[in-house]
């Protein structure tokens, strides 16, 4: 997969998108995205930033007075945040994201965007479009 494609179509585009593809996509991207394999943390920007390239919309980020596209973005990432850590796939400890063993065995897989969406599904209903 190459990962500086963009997957949708602006940021009201993944905002609509089944919030369970925008995670897959947006964990697949942050951890897989030319991590060293002894790397298993991140800090929240790269993540942000990697939200913005898959929508292909430009990220915002700012430390003070923050606009609407910034607080879109926020709410975007940390809801696959929250996703990823009930498909242990990576948790937050203070302001860091760590990947955890159930992340690495699916990005590490055949088919890491599958096996990531596949955890996020397990044992709940699917979206509905």
């Amino acid at each position: 997969m190459e990962y500086s494609q963009r997957v949708f179509d602006g940021l009201a585009d993944v905002e609509a998108a089944d919030p369970d593809v925008v995670a897959a996509h947006l964990f697949v991207r942050s951890f897989g995205d030319g991590m060293k394999r002894s790397q298993t943390k991140l800090n929240w920007y790269p993540v942000m930033r990697h939200l913005a390239q898959l929508g292909g919309f430009d990220s915002e980020f700012r430390l003070f007075s923050r606009g609407d596209v910034s607080r879109r973005t926020d709410m975007i990432v940390l809801e696959s945040v929250i996703l990823w850590e009930s498909a242990s796939l990576a948790g937050r400890a203070i302001q860091e994201l760590w990947l955890l063993r159930a992340g690495q065995m699916a990005l590490t897989s055949i088919d890491p965007l599958e096996a990531t969406l596949s955890a996020l599904r397990r044992d709940r209903p699917q979206s509905r479009d």
